[in-house]
């Protein structure tokens, strides 16, 4: 027995992003998570957030302090692409 509601009615994995009672069905977004290419001071970021909030559809936006722990991350992963480069380069000699 199906459910009367259209949106709670289980289809098969290939109509779920085809077409559902002939309307189509795309995947939604509740949100985006936006990276900044440098870490910047908090009385800077105040006109980022006043543009972001300005992004129609937006009801949300909140700083994230940066932290000792982001900065070992980035600098962990720089050294492991270094390391990568350097040992693709030496194989490249031989």
């Amino acid at each position: 027995m199906l459910d009367a509601h259209p949106r709670r009615q289980h289809h098969p994995p290939a109509l779920t992003s085809a077409a559902c009672n002939n309307r189509v069905v795309t995947d939604r977004y509740a949100g985006f998570v936006v990276t900044l290419a440098d870490d910047i001071r908090k009385d800077d970021a105040e006109s980022v957030m006043i543009a972001l909030r300005m992004v129609k559809g937006v009801i949300g936006v909140s700083p994230m302090l940066a932290s000792g722990y982001l900065h070992i991350a980035e600098h962990r992963a720089r050294i492991e692409v270094r390391e990568k480069v350097w040992q693709l380069w030496k194989s490249m000699g031989e």
